[in-house]
């Protein structure tokens, strides 16, 4: 699943509402990064 916000603090936000309450928990597939003024990231389901 691929999650895109405006900030590294939305990402943690539809983390938590996709039922991951603890970043740790989450199983990465591409960390967080800043890229053309959007935060990205791919974690798995």
């Amino acid at each position: 699943m691929t999650i895109i916000a405006g900030s590294f603090a939305g990402i943690a936000e539809a983390l938590r509402n996709r039922g991951f309450l603890f970043l740790a928990d989450v199983k990465w597939i591409e960390q967080p990064c800043r890229c053309a003024g959007r935060w990205t990231c791919k974690v798995t389901v």
